[in-house]
Formats: structure tokens, C-alpha cells, sequence
């Protein structure tokens, strides 16, 4: 079915419009089997807030991304794009073109153009495709983690050869692959098992140097590994960082790139151009389930509601909403969906008068949430 049938269908959406609230309250929207046998594991919100993107894997070993319409229930699949297992998607964080970009295990990346459905683009990542983001102001650059340890920076407009290869600064050590990077400000953010580095100075000139520092969260373990960094939607600059050790519950912890020139730049950035900028304005949130899946996160800021971050809890088959506006980051509430198998991934959709949230597990289910008025 062609995307134009789920437009034509848009008046029959399930996600109502009601004023915002300060203090947002949570209701169960929705619950979707889609309608496609095969695997899935990651979703991601598009240009169109009616439009989810997510990775499948069919009962034949096929890997594509699926569009699906939220409103009329409609799900489309994309052409095939990859051989192998797909392990990232990524949308531009301006949200104001339709392009996703993906990474793979067959170690090739595509740019695919959501309202055509073709692939724009191929990119040769030189091992196995973890993560994936965009430019967080130029939509025209994309940056690939891959599981040598290695980085990728691309312009999109010539696709043939990288314009960076970046090495690990703490040099390559067997199965440290880098399973995320975000764009924030003017740093990119990369995470392995074993360090977060945070990159500056890449848009200078190809030939300029560029600088890496290890990235050390305050009150987080030295032998925990981070399993997961993501980006706050609505709020430029903002990201997320998820932690996880032997049997103990999964932390998660907000940190900020701010502007340059802002009052709360890192003041060791000011004095030393290889300091890291990356500033920690709240304490470490911890859950109470272990995390030993790789599940993906989702934060984002919206109106007057604040920010909060919501996170797979594995144990308890719910999902986790953190309150996480200023210093006074904390557990707020939880979403249960009521699924037999634990979500992967939650994502945010920002429509103009409220939030949705979107939770995916494995076998297909879609569970929708939504913020109201108390």
C-alpha cells in the first residue's frame, strides 16, 4: 500500500488534540500488532507526526525499515535496503525533511527519502554499521559508529568517500563497538561499552585537527558501561546517557553541550580548547530493573510540560517517565503497557499541542501513550 492511502485516512486518527498542561498526566492510547510478520527492534518519529519509522527483519531474513501510519494503521514497507541485520536509524533533529538515515551489520549505510521511498545514497562504512545521526543544524552531514571502534562523517551530496575517519582516542580493543552517537551543539557525542568520547571542532576543515576527551558522568561507576546515548527532542544541546552493570539496576543521567559563549559552559572547555564541554546539571536516576537488552531510550522537552526521559524497565515490562527539567532530575511515574515481552525502544512524538509516546517490542506490538490535562 502507497503512503497516500494513509493520508487519506489522516481524519481518522487515534491521537486527539487537547490543550497542554504544566503537569502533564499519562493514558494509554493505543495498542497495535502490526500487521507484518518478522522482527522488530527500533522506532523513530519522522517529519510527519503521523509517520513512525521502525527496522524489521522479515520471518525470511530480509531487512527493511516500515513506515506506519498511527492515525489509520497502515504500515508500508520500504524497499530493501540492507543484507544484514539493521542496528541504527536516524532523522535530522531540524525534523523539516523527510530523510532517515540507517547503519547495518552488512557494513554499508543508506539515505533514504521517506516520501518517495527510494535510497538516495550508499556509504561504505569499512565494518560492521552500529549507530547512526545527523548534524544537529546541517542535515547535509551524517556521522556512523561502527564496531571497530571507528567513526564516519559523510556529506550527503558526495556519498563516494568519507570526509573523516575517526579512531577511538583509547585505542582499538576487541568488541568495542560504538553502538551510539548524537550530534548536540557543536559536539559529537560517541559510546562504546567501555567510554563515552565526546568529539569537537569538526566542522573546521577536513585537514584541521579535531579534538576527542573521555566523557566521565559524576557518580556513575568507574566499571559501568554505557549501553545507550540519545539526543533530547525539543531541546537543542541536551542528551541522555544510559549505564548498566552486573546485576544491579540500570542509571541514566542528562547532560547538556551548552553554547558556546553560554554562562554554563564547562569551565575547564573555556581554558583548555581539548577539555570536554559536556556539563552534568542534574543527579544520576536509577532504575529498578537491570537492562541487558540494549534498549533505546527517548527524552524531550515540549511547551510548558518540562522535560522528562522515558526508558524500557525490562524487568517489570513497563516503561520508566524520569522528570528531568533542571537540577531536579527524578523518577516521576510508569507506563504500563501491558505486553508479555519487554519494549526495545521508546521514542517521543511532538505534535504541537501534546505528546505522544511510542514503545515497540520485538514481536511487533505498538503501544501509544499520551500526555493530558490533569
Amino acid at each position: 500500500m502507497h503512503l497516500q492511502m494513509a493520508r487519506a485516512h489522516r481524519q481518522k486518527s487515534r491521537i486527539a488534540h487537547d490543550p497542554l498542561s504544566a503537569a502533564p498526566t499519562w493514558k494509554a492510547l493505543d495498542t497495535v500488532q502490526i500487521p507484518i510478520p518478522g522482527k522488530f527492534r527500533l522506532l523513530s518519529p519522522t517529519c510527519d507526526p503521523d509517520l513512525l519509522l521502525l527496522t524489521h527483519q522479515s520471518d525470511h531474513d530480509d531487512h527493511n525499515l516500515l513506515l506506519y501510519s498511527v492515525g489509520a494503521g497502515i504500515p508500508v514497507v520500504l524497499p530493501h535496503v540492507h543484507t544484514k541485520l539493521v542496528r541504527a536509524i536516524a532523522v535530522p533533529p531540524t525534523g523539516s525533511t523527510s530523510l532517515a538515515a540507517t547503519a547495518s551489520m552488512d557494513a554499508t549505510a543508506c539515505l533514504v527519502q521517506l516520501r518517495s521511498q527510494t535510497i538516495v545514497a550508499r556509504f561504505a562504512l569499512g565494518a560492521p554499521g552500529w549507530s547512526a545521526t545527523f548534524h544537529s543544524s546541517d542535515p547535509n552531514y551524517l556521522f556512523f559508529g561502527t564496531a571497530n571502534s571507528t567513526m564516519r562523517m559523510f556529506d550527503v551530496r558526495w556519498p563516494a568517500a568519507p570526509l573523516r575517519d575517526l579512531a577511538d582516542p583509547l585505542g582499538p580493543r576487541g568488541g568495542q563497538f560504538l553502538h551510539s552517537v548524537v550530534h548536540v551543539g557543536s559536539s559529537l557525542l560517541a559510546a562504546s561499552m567501555r567510554s563515552v568520547v565526546e568529539w569537537r571542532h569538526l566542522d573546521g576543515p577536513a585537514a584541521a585537527p579535531v579534538c576527542a576527551k573521555v566523557v566521565v558522568p559524576p557518580d556513575v561507576p568507574a566499571t559501568a558501561q554505557c549501553f545507550a546515548v540519545e539526543r533530547c527532542y525539543g531541546r537543542a544541546g541536551s542528551f541522555a546517557l544510559a549505564f548498566r552493570g552486573v546485576n544491579v539496576p540500570a542509571k541514566y543521567v542528562v547532560a547538556n553541550v551548552p553554547a558556546v559563549g553560554g554562562e554554563a559552559r564547562n569551565t575547564a572547555a573555556t581554558t583548555d580548547p581539548a577539555a570536554s564541554s559536556v556539563v552534568f546539571p542534574s543527579p544520576v536516576m536509577a532504575s529498578n530493573s537491570p537492562a541487558t537488552l540494549m534498549t533505546r531510550l527517548g527524552m524531550w522537552a515540549h511547551g510548558d510540560q518540562g522535560a522528562y526521559l522515558a526508558a524500557p524497565n525490562e524487568a517489570h515490562k513497563i516503561i520508566d517517565l524520569f522528570e528531568v527539567d533542571g537540577a531536579t532530575s527524578k523518577w516521576d511515574s510508569c507506563l504500563d503497557p501491558k505486553c508479555a515481552a519487554p519494549l526495545l525502544d521508546t521514542k517521543p512524538i511532538l505534535l504541537p499541542d501534546r505528546v505522544v509516546l511510542a514503545g515497540v517490542n520485538e514481536q511487533g506490538q505498538l503501544h501509544l501513550f499520551e500526555s493530558g490535562a490533569e
